[in-house]
């Protein structure tokens, strides 16, 4: 005996039970997987949130490194010289703080995120190596002028860094969004066309 012939000789009333057990399942299968997609979605987008937070913290850090080296050169004093270092390790410690995983962050973020810290590296060496010089070095002001130069283009790679996670957090948000407004009535009837034509063959 085939599903139709089987499905023609219930009752009506045991066609109303598996019509109700069918809606039944369909509910808590879209519950499940909306829940399953929820989770996914905000764990991305705080993930994202921290990381946006992170590029924040960078630039704030390049920010204070620039004021403080600025200072430290026109002073030479002590108390610059610690503020100056404490800075730096500030700055370290906030790109040292970014995520580099490829496959997490996208081809856009790992590559400004590469360019990021492979600049600061470069720019470090330029950096101590003009904070050891004497101001009296003939060039002394070409040198000082390249390594702000060199900084305030951290500073840039630094904002375009955050840019790009914002940019990319949106997508995620944009494609949630879509995701919350498609895939309940989707499931809704993937699951129960099949019920409905079954119960009225």
């Amino acid at each position: 005996m085939d599903a139709r012939n089987l499905w023609a000789r219930l009752s009506i009333r045991r066609k109303t039970l598996v019509w109700l057990s069918a809606l039944i399942f369909v509910l808590l299968s879209m519950m499940g997987i909306s829940a399953m997609f929820r989770n996914w979605a905000m764990s991305e987008l705080r993930r994202l949130q921290e990381n946006d937070t992170r590029c924040y913290t960078v630039q704030a850090a390049l920010k204070e490194e620039r004021d403080a080296f600025v200072m430290l050169l026109r002073t030479r004093s002590q108390t610059d010289l610690q503020g100056y270092e404490a800075a730096c390790d500030e700055s370290e410690a906030a790109l040292n703080a970014l995520p580099d995983n490829y496959a997490i962050l996208g081809e856009e973020c790992s590559a400004r995120t590469w360019n990021l810290k492979n600049g600061y590296e470069g720019y470090r060496e330029y950096r101590d190596a003009l904070v050891a010089m004497d101001p009296g070095e003939p060039n002394y002001s070409a040198a000082y002028y390249r390594v702000l130069d060199m900084l305030d283009h951290l500073s840039v790679y630094a904002l375009r860094l955050g840019q790009a996670t914002m940019e990319q957090g949106s997508d995620i948000y944009r494609r949630t969004l879509l995701s919350y407004v498609v895939l309940p009535p989707l499931t809704i009837f993937l699951f129960s066309f099949p019920s409905c034509r079954r119960q009225h063959l």
